[in-house]
C-alpha cells in the first residue's frame, strides 16, 4: 500500500524541479479547498459536533497519555472515532503543542492517498473512497528530550485555512461537518494518596 511520508528533514531538490512540485502541492491543496469550501456552502451542515479526532500513544487506540521522562521518540496515532454520522472522505486539522510540550515534531505517514500540507501547520487527507469510523487517520512522531512540563499536552485543533479555524470532516452524503479535537497529556500528575487510619475513617462517619 502507497504511503505517504512527511518529515522535518531537508533534502536536496534541483530548483527547477521544486518550482513543479511546490505549484502541485499548492494547486492541489487549492482544488481540495475549493471542494470542501463549496461543499460547505452548498449544503446545511450537521449542526452537531461529529465525533473527535483523538490522539493515542498506543496502536490500540485507548490511551491518550504519555511520559517525557528521558530522550527519545513519541509515536502518536491519530483517529477519526465516536462519530454520530460515520462515513467520511476527508478531514482537515492540525495538531500543537501546548502547556510546556517541549518535544519537536519529527515526521507522519499516512496510508491514505492524498495528504496536503503537516499536522503541526494544517493538513488535508482525503481517503479516496468513503470510509467509516473509528478509523485511523495519521501516524505523527516527536523528538523528546525529557523535559515537558507537568501535565503538557499535544491537541488537535482546527485547520487555518477553513473559515472559523474548525476541524472540518466531509462526509459521503455531500455535507460537511465539524469535529472537536482530542488531547493526549504529557506528564500527567499524580494526587498523593494520604495515609489514614480505622479510627480516622470511623471519624467521618461520627
Amino acid at each position: 500500500m502507497e504511503r505517504h511520508v512527511a518529515s522535518a528533514g531537508r533534502n536536496l531538490i534541483p530548483r527547477k524541479k521544486l518550482r513543479v512540485a511546490f505549484c502541485g502541492l499548492r494547486c492541489l491543496r487549492k482544488g481540495l479547498l475549493a471542494v470542501l469550501g463549496c461543499t460547505l456552502v452548498a449544503t446545511t451542515a450537521t449542526g452537531q459536533i461529529n465525533g473527535t479526532v483523538s490522539l493515542y500513544s498506543e496502536s490500540l487506540f485507548t490511551t491518550s497519555e504519555a511520559a517525557d521522562t528521558a530522550p527519545g521518540i513519541l509515536t502518536v496515532y491519530v483517529v477519526h472515532d465516536n462519530a454520530l454520522q460515520p462515513n467520511h472522505t476527508s478531514v482537515m486539522f492540525m495538531v500543537n503543542g501546548g502547556g510546556g510540550f517541549t518535544g519537536t515534531w519529527l515526521d507522519e505517514t499516512s496510508q491514505h492517498p492524498v495528504v496536503v500540507g503537516s499536522s503541526p501547520s494544517g493538513i488535508t487527507i482525503a481517503y479516496g473512497t468513503c470510509l467509516t469510523a473509528p478509523h485511523h487517520v495519521l501516524t505523527t512522531r516527536y523528538v523528546l528530550f525529557g523535559t515537558s512540563a507537568t501535565n503538557s499536552y499535544l491537541q488537535v485543533l482546527g485547520h487555518p485555512d477553513v473559515p472559523g479555524h474548525q476541524i472540518l470532516v466531509s462526509l459521503c452524503v455531500g455535507m460537511t461537518a465539524t469535529v472537536a479535537g482530542g488531547t493526549l497529556t504529557v506528564n500527567r500528575s499524580v494526587v498523593p494518596t494520604e495515609a489514614t487510619t480505622w479510627g480516622r475513617i470511623k471519624a467521618l462517619y461520627r
